[in-house]
C-alpha cells in the first residue's frame, strides 16, 4: 500500500507522532474515530494505492481518490483474464473493459 501524506503545513512528522501518542490512550472505538477525524481533516495518512490480491484471487492495482474511495482498478483474474474498471463515487463501474476480447484488425 502507498499512503498519501498530509501537506507539511497541515501536519508535520512531530504532529503525526503526537497523534499516535494521543490515540494510544483511547479505547479501540475512540481510536478508530479519532484517526478517521484526522483523515477527514487531511491531517493523517490516507491509503491511496493498493497493490495485492482480491478475495477472488485476482491480482489488483487499485487507485483511490483523496477521500480513499476506489476509482480505478486494474485486475487480472486467477484464470488470467485482464480487466480495467473505472468507478464512480459509489463504487459502481462506469466503464469496464475486458482486455482479452478480439481487437479489430489494424489498418495497413
Amino acid at each position: 500500500m502507498i499512503n498519501d501524506s498530509p501537506f507539511y503545513k497541515d501536519s508535520s512528522m512531530d504532529d503525526l507522532h503526537g497523534y499516535a501518542a494521543r490515540a494510544a490512550g483511547l479505547s479501540a472505538a475512540q481510536r478508530q474515530a479519532y484517526w478517521q477525524q484526522l483523515r477527514d481533516e487531511g491531517r493523517a495518512l490516507r491509503n491511496r494505492i493498493y497493490l495485492g490480491t482480491t478475495d477472488e484471487r485476482s491480482a489488483s492495482l487499485t487507485l483511490k481518490d483523496p477521500q480513499g474511495r476506489p476509482r480505478m482498478e486494474l485486475l487480472v483474474s486467477a484464470q488470467g483474464k485482464p480487466e480495467i474498471r473505472m468507478l464512480d463515487e459509489g463504487r459502481e463501474s462506469g466503464c469496464a473493459r475486458l482486455m482479452d476480447q478480439p481487437h479489430p484488425p489494424s489498418a495497413p
